[in-house]
């Protein structure tokens, strides 16, 4: 009987039951990193936002470290997807950019646990913020070759960010991204010329 119970409960199977906590789960995190920051962040206040129980969290998440990086993997993800969406062939640098702040902007809370809540020494989560570093040059920074003229770009771009979105989104999206490109393109080999160039006078 207890078998049957796990493979389906009124008509939802045991696993689709898991991945639908599991999201609440996540989503509820994120929410509360974003309201009291992640070390006042206690299990039980994920619990209640996302309705669900200590037994649930724990037979989906070993532990808080272990579901903080999978919060933070969902965001990152979540990013990247949004970026990818927005690239504009003709103009992959400022649209890719323009994609990224927009995603800030729109999804506040999950600005604020990418770039202001993570404080967190956990060689799983360094990683995942590693890969998605790497992952968000190759969108933001293309034609940069050097590698350390890419940390610089990127570093430089996170800086941006993060001051923006501490400072309440004063600026517009457009010229953040454009104030942004500036440093994607002076990594470049040479700078991006004009598709329409001035005419001589």
């Amino acid at each position: 009987m207890e078998k049957a119970a796990r493979r389906s409960y009124r008509g939802v199977s045991f696993e689709d039951r898991l991945l639908d906590r599991r999201e609440r789960l996540i989503d509820a995190g994120i929410a509360i990193y974003a309201r009291k920051g992640t070390e006042r962040a206690s299990v039980a206040a994920i619990c209640r936002e996302a309705k669900l129980t200590g037994r649930h969290f724990y037979e989906i998440f070993g532990d808080r470290d272990a579901f903080f990086a999978e919060a933070f993997r969902s965001v990152t993800d979540s990013l990247l997807e949004l970026v990818k969406a927005a690239i504009d062939p003709a103009s992959p640098v400022v649209s890719a950019l323009g994609g990224f702040f927009n995603a800030l902007l729109d999804h506040p809370d999950e600005a604020r646990v990418f770039l202001l809540e993570l404080h967190n020494n956990d060689p799983l989560v360094l990683a995942i913020g590693k890969d998605f570093s790497a992952r968000l040059t190759e969108l933001i920074a293309p034609e940069v070759t050097q590698e350390l003229m890419k940390v610089g770009a990127e570093g430089a771009i996170m800086q941006i960010a993060r001051r923006w979105v501490s400072g309440g989104y004063t600026e517009s999206v457009g010229d953040v991204a454009n104030m942004a490109a500036r440093f994607s393109f002076v990594g470049q080999d040479r700078r991006p010329t004009s598709r329409h160039p001035a005419k001589a006078i």
